[in-house]
């Protein structure tokens, strides 16, 4: 829904800010501990946020689409720190029961704010369906990889690997989709990428 009409590359510089999203959660109920460093780089990132949604590219009708966003990035770093705090279950029951429950909520809001679903279901092929397993099986490893190592290390280790997304993102969507971002909002992702890194300093 939010990413309908925003850039992709600006979608992915806001939502990097579940990295201290989650070191302020992982403070809250994990006890891990938050350094100045850390609430300086927070600061410089939700700064980096205000030249974004400041930017020419975002009109004034599209601020609830970067609020959106923003609680995006704040469940993904609670969903982390949650799945931290599950010690009796395994990383492949977390993932299958995170999919699982995940596919009626999707379908529920796709009824809600998506159109013409019976002539998309008629265009599918056996290419786009080989597509769809594929990309739905990767996926699967991918959260499946990210639940064992949220558990196997801090959340504060892991979470600054969330930084590669935007960086590709930006050259992916370039190439891909044909997007150009402002000026502006480059240098407010580049600041938000900014302080997420200070934010991941050790």
């Amino acid at each position: 829904i939010a990413i309908q009409e925003i850039d992709a590359s600006i979608a992915a510089f806001i939502t990097s800010l579940e990295v201290p999203f989650a070191a302020v959660v992982s403070y809250l109920f994990l006890k891990e501990k938050l350094r100045k460093l850390q609430i300086f780089g927070l600061f410089i990132s939700l700064l980096g946020v205000y030249f974004i949604v400041e930017s020419p590219e975002i009109a004034p009708s599209q601020l609830w689409r970067i609020i959106l966003l923003l609680i995006v990035a704040f469940s993904y770093a609670l969903s982390a720190v949650l799945v931290k705090g599950i010690k009796k279950t395994s990383s492949f029951s977390i993932t299958v029961w995170s999919a699982t429950l995940a596919a009626p909520q999707l379908a529920i809001f796709s009824i809600l704010f998506e159109k013409d679903h019976m002539s998309l279901i008629k265009k599918i092929d056996l290419n786009s369906t080989m597509i769809i397993f594929l990309l739905t099986l990767l996926s699967m490893l991918a959260f499946y990889f990210w639940n064992l190592l949220i558990k196997k290390y801090r959340v504060n280790q892991i979470m600054p690997f969330i930084l590669l997304v935007p960086v590709s993102s930006l050259i992916s969507s370039y190439f891909l989709l044909g997007e150009t971002t402002h000026i502006i909002a480059i240098f407010g992702g580049l600041l938000t990428i900014f302080g997420v890194w200070l934010q991941s300093r050790k």
